[in-house]
């Protein structure tokens, strides 16, 4: 099909999204979209919400997929979306802060992006392994702490993304391994996962792949620039 087979991860900023825009994109996205984008009570969230749609866009566009005669959004059983028709296309979203996250490609993939300002160890100690929490919370300074809670949240969350298990899968029934390279101990399945990490300012963010390693950079997309 053409289809370049290197992975696409892209972000974009969501917080330039004017009035004009907003309502541009929202009579561009599908119906679904504009559902959930209504739910949203804060127009911080509403812009979040069409953001992700129109970053998918431009995130297909440049893997080498032209979206301008539509596409279709499936979910998987726990709720994983999926390009309807398209077998050969795997994709994920994420959003946190003023940011959305997008990856996109021809293996299973799980992204994750979360802005490194409110840190709840309790969370770590309740939901993590006791070493993950160990890990954490002996770090030399309260920076290094953060940091390092937000780097297990991502690697944890695109995994559990990436399997299509969500929520669904314990955030302690696998276990992160951090260090130069990242690995991971699970009893999920038989399949080699590979980690990316990518360090913004104030954000954290990762990609995990199935069977292959992935050797993608990060994009930023101007948002404003957007073929829609």
């Amino acid at each position: 099909m053409g289809y370049t087979d290197k992975t696409k991860i892209c972000i974009a900023r969501t917080d330039i999204i004017d009035e004009c825009l907003f309502n541009a994109f929202y009579e561009k996205v599908s119906e679904e979209r504009r559902v959930r984008t209504d739910a949203y009570r804060f127009d911080k969230d509403r812009r979040l919400s069409l953001g992700a749609e129109i970053l998918l866009t431009e995130t297909l566009r440049r893997y080498g997929f032209d979206p301008k005669d539509g596409f279709r959004l499936g979910k998987g059983e726990n709720g994983k979306p999926y390009l309807d028709g398209q077998d050969d296309i795997y994709f994920n979203l994420s959003h946190s802060g003023d940011y959305v996250m997008c990856a996109v490609s021809d293996r299973d993939i799980g992204c994750d992006i979360q802005k490194t300002e409110r840190m709840n160890l309790k969370t770590a100690e309740r939901f993590f392994l006791k070493q993950e929490y160990e890990t954490i919370t002996g770090q030399e300074s309260d920076e290094k702490i953060r940091d390092m809670f937000f780097r297990y949240w991502v690697l944890k969350e695109c995994f559990l993304k990436v399997t299509g298990r969500g929520l669904a899968m314990p955030l302690n029934s696998f276990e992160i391994i951090t260090g130069d390279e990242v690995s991971i101990v699970q009893n999920y399945d038989n399949r080699n996962y590979y980690f990316r990490e990518f360090s913004l300012d104030g954000y954290k963010a990762a990609v995990c792949t199935a069977d292959r390693i992935c050797d993608a950079d990060i994009e930023e997309i101007d948002l404003r620039n957007a073929r829609i």
